[in-house]
Formats: C-alpha cells, sequence, structure tokens
C-alpha cells in the first residue's frame, strides 16, 4: 500500500511538474511574440518618424527654391540692361578752313546743315524692364599713342601736340604753326547721368558724347595721314574703352564694358575745304 502510494504521489507529481512546465514554456513563447511585436512596431514608429524627416527635409528645399526663384524674377524684372548704338560719322574741316575738328552725324552737303547739325554722339539705350538711374561713365584710351604718331608722321609741322600729366588726368595741347592753340584736360573722360528709362517707355536714346580730348587728337591723326598725299592711307585710330555703372531700382550695381572703334570707309586726300575729310561709321563692341 505504501509503495502504491508513493508511485500515486511521484505520477501526480510527475504530470503537475510536465504541466507547470508547459506552462512556463507557453508563457515564454508569449513573452517573446510580444516582444517581437513591440519591437516591430518600434522599429515601424522610426522608419515612419524617419521618412517624415525626409519628406520635411524635400518639403523644405522646395521651399526654398521656390523662394529664390521668386526672389531671381523680382530681381529680373525691375533690373535694366544698358546697350550702345553706333552710326555713320562725317568729319570736315572748320569754318576757317584750317583744321579738320568738325565732328557730325550728317553730311555736310545736306540741306540746312548749319541749322540742324547734329553733333556726333553715341545712342545709349535701356532695354531692360526697370530704369537705370545713377549712370556713371568712364572712358579710356591711350594718349601716348597719338602724341607718338602724330610726332612720327607729321612733316609740315603745322601742329605740334603736348601731353602733360598732372594728377589724374592732365593736358592735352595742340599748337598750330598760325598762332593757334587748343588745350583740353581729360577730366572730360568721365561724364554722369541722372537716369535711364527702358525703351519700353521712352524709346529715345540718350546721348552720350565722345571725350573731346579723343577727337581733338583723332582730327590731328586725319589731318597728318590724309596731307601726305605721296604715303596717303586710310587712318585706323586707336580704340576707345568705355565703362558704364549703373543702378537698378533696388540699389544693386552693374557694369558694362564697350570698345569703341572708328571705322573709316572714305577718307579725301589734300586740302579740300569745301568738302569733308572723311566718313565712315563706329563699331560698338560690348566687352563680356
Amino acid at each position: 500500500k505504501n509503495r502504491a502510494s508513493r508511485w500515486a504521489e511521484k505520477f501526480v507529481s510527475s504530470r503537475c511538474v510536465r504541466r507547470n512546465a508547459a506552462r512556463f514554456h507557453y508563457s515564454e513563447i508569449k513573452v517573446s511574440l510580444t516582444g517581437i511585436i513591440l519591437e516591430v512596431t518600434m522599429t515601424i514608429d522610426k522608419i515612419a518618424t524617419i521618412l517624415s524627416g525626409i519628406g520635411t527635409f524635400i518639403s523644405s528645399i522646395v521651399v526654398l527654391f521656390t523662394l529664390f526663384a521668386i526672389h531671381k524674377q523680382r530681381k529680373t524684372t525691375y533690373r535694366p540692361d544698358i546697350i550702345l548704338g553706333g552710326g555713320l560719322f562725317h568729319l570736315h574741316w572748320d569754318n576757317k578752313g584750317q583744321f579738320p575738328n568738325v565732328w557730325t552725324r550728317q553730311d555736310p552737303q545736306d540741306q540746312d546743315f548749319e541749322k540742324h547739325r547734329i553733333d556726333f554722339t553715341l545712342d545709349m539705350y535701356n532695354i531692360g524692364l526697370g530704369a537705370a538711374k545713377d549712370i556713371e561713365v568712364k572712358w579710356d584710351f591711350l594718349v601716348e599713342w597719338f602724341v607718338d604718331i602724330i610726332s612720327l608722321k607729321m612733316k609740315d609741322g603745322f601742329l605740334k601736340v603736348e601731353y602733360k600729366k598732372t594728377g589724374e588726368y592732365g593736358f592735352i595741347t595742340v599748337d598750330f604753326t598760325n598762332g593757334g592753340s587748343i588745350t583740353v584736360g581729360k577730366a572730360d573722360l568721365e561724364m554722369h547721368y541722372d537716369y535711364v528709362l527702358p525703351t519700353h517707355v521712352d524709346n529715345n536714346p540718350t546721348n552720350i558724347r565722345l571725350p573731346f580730348s579723343y577727337m581733338l587728337l583723332s582730327s590731328c591723326v586725319y589731318y597728318i595721314i590724309t596731307q601726305d598725299e605721296e604715303n596717303f592711307e586710310i587712318p585706323t585710330i586707336m580704340p576707345l574703352r568705355l565703362e558704364i555703372n549703373y543702378s537698378d531700382i533696388g540699389n544693386n550695381r552693374h557694369k558694362k564694358q564697350f570698345e569703341i572703334r572708328l571705322q573709316p570707309y572714305y577718307a579725301h586726300s589734300g586740302r579740300d575745304v569745301q568738302g569733308e575729310l572723311a566718313k565712315g561709321y563706329v563699331e560698338v563692341t560690348e566687352i563680356k
């Protein structure tokens, strides 16, 4: 009996142990599954957070580029754009028939020339959408080139050119054998204009006067070369450099540079005071 009781107790005990073991194993499986579900859920949340951050970053970039494009478009709407127009030029003698220093845009043979005479200038246009203001014009050329070529080719001694550089610019003096002289300062290399309206508002050009010092020296070169009938040639003149600085209505500064060349296609040798000495066209090239 006692043996049977012990076996019965062992049997019951073993069954309880197995039952408890099964319950414990089930609990472990349940906890593991719960942990996996929690980890997967946290991973999905992290991925969603990262994707949301990336989306926010991309949206910020798109907004930034949109604002930049709007800003650029606004600047373009009021940005001026300065260009220069050339045209024809005529060089003819003064009233005394001594020196060719009269530059015009008209043929002197035209009717009412003296009454409606147009001095030689360049046309400045603003083809941009906004007005240009506070316009600074600066010319530059090599005076030494003119002095050297005049001294080299001058044969009849009619004129003499002297250049004295005092300060930033200096003075140019042309002395004539008849006792007359012309003195000009290179200070005329700088000019100022208040504003230029765009062409869709006002299509009339603003006239830019070429420096008188440059035109005077060019007249000397034309005179010397055309009076040498044995070695006559159409003169080639040293070009001018032009820099234009201007502001838009937003006070942003802009700069353009040009090269100006006088290209004669006709020149008269000898001293024909009734006609013009030379004529040609002005070549304007923008320097990028």
